[in-house]
């Protein structure tokens, strides 16, 4: 919508103030809700136990660049926060995708009730689902990278939470474990190693393994598949590492 205030001679100061002020609120609304994170309501069928339960899913976002381990910034409210659904019955765990695509043979069934048991007495968090998520895509034999991707998910939600500085090391360095491991397993396309290698760099910056940091940011800077920003982007945190700089708020 498009407001055009005309004006002419006899139109009042007052008033032409007073119009000036509301096509400066308007802007301000419509401008701070096109950047805003939206939500809607669904539900979600556990294909373990048939529970049927209600889950918040992201209608829309806006990202404004990313920190250097790629979090999405801006305006992306509880993005990560909601990527990973939990039945709150059984505690299975997933993207919304593996509760519709569920395949439910006995054997399949079987190996996931397995994995479920030491969460029994867990409490379920954010990172929780994350873990549990991991583990039931090991089971399921899934991506060495989709695994690598869920730890890395809950390393973003540790970010700000200095009294878990230890969970959110352990969950670098799983994502690092399983990156190396879709490398070797040619899991990625040609031109997507050397964003691989740059990032199992950043976890290794991270968690203070400098040395490891080191091989994986040259692999990345050397890489002939490499685009030139992971060049530009790997030189700089290369120079951290050589620092022995684990800065994790970048």
């Amino acid at each position: 919508m498009l407001f055009i205030f005309s004006e002419n001679k006899n139109t009042p100061k007052k008033f032409t103030q007073m119009k000036k002020l509301l096509l400066i609120l308007f802007l301000m609304i419509t401008t701070s809700g096109a950047f805003a994170d939206t939500y809607y309501q669904d539900s979600l069928k556990c294909p373990l136990c048939d529970k049927i339960f209600e889950i918040t899913e992201m209608g829309s976002m806006s990202s404004f660049g990313s920190t250097y381990d790629f979090q999405k910034q801006g305006a992306v409210g509880d993005y990560y926060k909601l990527m990973v659904k939990s039945c709150p019955c059984c505690r299975f765990s997933g993207y919304t995708s593996d509760f519709l695509n569920f395949s439910n043979h006995s054997d399949t069934i079987n190996l996931i009730k397995h994995a479920l048991v030491k969460y029994d007495t867990i409490e379920m968090t954010d990172i929780t689902e994350c873990e549990l998520a991991a583990d039931l895509y090991k089971c399921l034999g899934r991506s060495k990278a989709n695994i690598g991707q869920l730890y890395l998910n809950a390393s973003y939600l540790l970010r700000s939470d200095s009294t878990k500085t230890n969970q959110r090391i352990q969950m670098q360095d799983s994502a690092a474990v399983f990156f190396i491991k879709a490398l070797s397993m040619e899991e990625f396309a040609p031109n997507q190693i050397a964003t691989i290698e740059y990032l199992i760099a950043e976890m290794y910056r991270r968690t203070g393994k400098f040395e490891k940091a080191i091989v994986y940011y040259d692999k990345a800077i050397n890489n002939k598949e490499q685009a030139d920003w992971i060049k530009e982007i790997a030189t700089k945190q290369r120079i951290l590492a050589i620092k022995e700089d684990d800065n994790n708020e970048i």
